[in-house]
């Protein structure tokens, strides 16, 4: 090698003879410090086939990450999050067990006969469950089985670019519902609400008939403005007001009433004189938008009498929406996207505020639906290119008082390890005071809750989980 192409010659010029042991020893002695490491945790992974474990040896300090391949974040951070649900996990577990046993006088294998009937059920407690195991060395898993069930059962393909957290997770739990309404399980599905959409007239203040419909993810759009919080848009911002509304409790009020101001007509026909004894009879047991019968509906619209035309006079109603059933675990998806008006759509960053613990009211309960924070995703970037990293609540890690012993209390799909009666456990410092992982595909670093709630302007989904975190 030439002068030219040696870089201590390029820095330092032609050394000395005496100085030039000084030059390669420096060079060698900060590649060591650089490399090290990495050289150190590759060695031993080759000669035990493990990771370096980590110096004091705790378990919650790192989780699983998952490799990004081709633009994955988009998969890595929705399963990071799914894999923080306590009750996800215990779902899969039942629905597995609950296979199994009725697979038990099958001849095929029960591994195999229920890998081809639940396929995500089967491939996502796999993930999941080494996703959620204890560990004090860092690992490294990939996505790809999820992706490839998820594109066979829904039939998309997931490119080896930008994709939607959003619909990639709507794919993974389209396919669980579908597998899960196959076999008429007993278990709840734990995505699984109802939404209810109402219209209220602000004039008669009578209501339409309520219009349900079943969700897995709610649906909630981040308002225009510099800043909001959670409560406030899933309870002010599902409402909307419409202007030119037939109102037909008020179209018929004025119109009987019109009718015992002036009261019959001589030549009145008797097809109309059963009309009105109709309507009188039923229109305080009608909704705002009843359907009523062809006839008798254009009668009401043609309606005109002593100046009185009650179909030409609009009303304003809201429409609005509520939570009627809630969901086991709450996944809020939060849309971001504004319509620029050229014909593209930018990204809203709007601040929106969310607690730790949610509580959603929900008509007919005393008592409103309380929920946990358990994980969230979090996008950063443009609308259409990002990335997406996930917020991922710790397991329920505790220290046996009497032998100082870590014992995970959260649910294991594999295998659930049995937990002593009478035993007393104590907190760990650390899962307290950082309880939570961030996870940016294989980077796992250790963060507070106020950490969490600070993403205001980056917040994506929010996984919520009912009852008290342990």
């Amino acid at each position: 090698m030439g002068k030219r192409g040696n870089i201590l010659y390029e820095l330092f010029g032609s050394p000395s003879s005496s100085t030039k042991k000084i030059y390669y020893g420096a060079l060698v002695t900060v590649g060591l410090y650089v490399l090290g490491p990495t050289v150190t945790s590759l060695i031993q992974r080759l000669v035990t086939g493990k990771h370096q474990e980590v110096s004091d040896g705790r378990v919650d300090r790192v989780t699983t990450g998952l490799e990004n391949r081709a633009n994955d974040c988009y998969a890595n951070s929705s399963l990071q999050s799914l894999a923080s649900s306590e009750t996800l996990a215990q779902y899969l577990r039942n629905f597995l067990a609950d296979v199994s046993e009725d697979q038990m006088d099958e001849e095929e294998s029960k591994s195999t006969t229920t890998y081809v009937k639940f396929p995500m059920h089967v491939a996502l407690a796999g993930l999941l469950d080494k996703l959620r195991e204890p560990l004090n060395s860092a690992r490294t898993l990939t996505a790809q089985r999820i992706k490839q069930v998820a594109q066979l059962l829904q039939g998309s393909n997931l490119r080896n670019t930008q994709q939607d957290a959003h619909e990639f997770t709507q794919m993974i739990l389209d396919s669980l519902y579908e597998e899960y309404k196959s076999r008429e399980s007993p278990l709840t599905f734990p995505f699984r609400g109802t939404t209810g959409t109402q219209l209220v007239c602000l004039t008669c203040h009578n209501t339409s008939e309520m219009q349900r419909q079943d969700f897995m993810i709610y649906e909630a759009v981040a308002p225009q403005s510099y800043s909001a919080d959670l409560a406030s848009i899933l309870s002010q911002e599902q409402t909307t007001v419409i202007d030119g509304y037939k109102c037909l409790r008020c179209v018929l009020f004025r119109l009987l009433e019109n009718e015992r101001r002036l009261g019959p007509r001589p030549n009145m026909s008797q097809f109309e004189r059963d009309t009105l004894h109709h309507l009188e009879s039923v229109h305080t047991t009608l909704y705002i938008n009843s359907d009523l019968a062809g006839p008798i509906h254009d009668y009401i619209r043609q309606y005109s009498r002593g100046g009185c035309a009650p179909y030409t006079m609009p009303s304003q109603v809201h429409k609005r929406t509520v939570i009627t059933s809630m969901p086991l675990v709450l996944l809020i998806h939060l849309s971001r996207s504004v319509f620029s008006g050229s014909g593209s759509s930018v990204r809203n960053d709007c601040r929106v505020s969310y607690p730790a613990s949610l509580d959603v009211p929900v008509p007919g309960l005393e008592q409103p639906g309380k929920y946990h924070l358990c994980s969230l995703t979090k996008h950063t970037g443009t609308h259409h290119r990002g990335h997406y990293q996930a917020y991922r609540h710790k397991p329920d890690l505790v220290k046996d008082r009497a032998t100082g012993q870590v014992v995970n209390r959260s649910v294991r799909i594999g295998t659930q390890p049995p937990t002593a009666q009478g035993t007393k456990y104590k907190r760990i410092k650390s899962v307290v005071q950082r309880p939570f992982w961030k996870i940016s595909d294989s980077s796992v670093s250790e963060v507070s809750e106020a950490t969490v709630l600070g993403e205001t302007k980056y917040v994506y989904m929010l996984y919520y989980e009912a009852g008290a975190m342990k």
